[in-house]
């Protein structure tokens, strides 16, 4: 009996391992730990951690789930192994082919995903420069920006601030100012819903105080560690005081495209925003902002180069409908 209960032991402790089988065909036996930035760590008796870069390995068997990030953005429980050679995930019993170069990150069940960096919830970002602005004002500006983000593995806060300031001959010829905060919720991996708000002065514009509230859902249609994109529909409120025009009181539909690319050369935004009033269609703002960042020699610093565009169908007849602004701004990030 007691011969029985060790065969049974070592029988489960073998069966419980998962197994690798690399490029030159070397079997390596133990427990994975993670996957992460390409690169595989394996628990073993006979050498403890391993680490194996992920490109290296052929195929991967695993005794239990797991939490696996696809690249693409989904991540699930589930179980690497084979059939007739091809390499699957098992996912609640559900079988699918997977590719390893497909696999962003795994991680224990009890851990937390590799990818969310441990202590370094907040990040920053400083920018100053000169614009060229076309529209309600043709002059040389001074524009300023702050960003403070701060990321957890379920949800982000992003709140800014943006000054722009014109002048001629040392007279002051233009201001504006823009205060804002987004919160967004990831209850699933590409599903989200949003809170915003913003609050805007504006001299060209003959603004007193634009503010604004904002609330929807939000789909990620790319979801990847360098690539995302992301789409909001939403409702939105509203309030514009104006020096001299009548004020005004709106809710809007609130729809919006976000992109952000990361490459060799630096970095590319887009965002898209269109916001047309629920009582009047034709009543409505569009914006857009297009940005490409390249990073200098020196840690941390990048130049900044783009352009917005923010046009209004129902501006008064004494200012111009749209709003173009040229910007290069040097930029800091820090976390």
């Amino acid at each position: 009996m007691k011969r029985i209960i060790i065969y049974l032991i070592v029988l489960h402790t073998v069966f419980a391992q998962d197994k690798i089988i690399t490029n030159d065909n070397s079997t390596i036996v133990g427990k994975i730990q993670q996957i992460h930035a390409g690169k595989l760590k394996i628990k073993t008796d006979f050498a403890g951690v391993l680490t194996i870069a992920l490109k290296k390995i052929k195929s991967i068997q695993m005794s239990a789930e797991s939490n696996i990030g696809l690249k693409k953005g989904d991540s699930l429980k589930g179980k690497l192994g084979l059939d007739a050679n091809k390499q699957q995930i098992d996912s609640g019993g559900k079988k699918s082919d997977l590719e390893l170069s497909n696999i962003a990150a795994l991680w224990l069940l009890n851990a937390k995903d590799p990818r969310i960096k441990k202590g370094a919830r907040w990040q920053f970002e400083a920018n100053v420069g000169m614009i060229i602005k076309q529209g309600n004002a043709d002059e040389r500006n001074i524009n300023s920006r702050i960003i403070a983000e701060y990321i957890r593995e379920k949800d982000k806060f992003l709140s800014y601030f943006k000054q722009y300031y014109s002048e001629s001959e040392g007279i002051k010829t233009g201001e504006e100012f823009i205060l804002g905060a987004d919160y967004e919720n990831n209850f699933k991996p590409r599903h989200s819903w949003y809170l915003r708000t913003e609050f805007e002065k504006d001299d060209a514009e003959q603004l007193e105080l634009r503010t604004l509230f904002g609330a929807g859902y939000g789909y990620y249609f790319i979801k990847e560690a360098k690539q995302q994109l992301r789409g909001r529909l939403g409702v939105l409120w509203r309030d514009e005081d104006f020096e001299i025009a009548e004020d005004k009181d709106t809710t809007a539909l609130d729809t919006s495209l976000h992109y952000k690319g990361i490459y060799d050369w630096g970095i590319w935004t887009t965002d898209l925003e269109y916001t047309p009033s629920f009582e009047e269609f034709k009543d409505y703002r569009a914006k857009h902002e297009t940005a490409l960042s390249f990073p200098l020699a020196i840690k941390n610093w990048s130049i900044r180069l783009g352009v917005t565009h923010d046009y209004n169908s129902q501006a008064d007849e004494a200012i111009s409908k749209i709003d173009t602004k040229y910007f290069t701004q040097l930029m800091y990030r820090w976390q």
